[in-house]
């Protein structure tokens, strides 16, 4: 399992779908996605910021 201070060091910052086989992406109507992710104050918690 991954540490929890691993992962606040790590998840932050934008990500971007490279590949899917989620329907959503597929439909061609969502070009170059992308999730910003932030840390929250707590013990376990990284939620999106978009």
């Amino acid at each position: 399992m991954i540490e929890a201070e691993t992962l606040r060091a790590a998840l932050p910052g934008e990500w971007r779908v490279l590949a899917s086989t989620f329907p959503m992406w597929l439909s061609g109507r969502r070009i170059n996605p992308t999730f910003a992710y932030g840390v929250s104050p707590g013990p376990h918690s990284a939620s999106p910021t978009k």
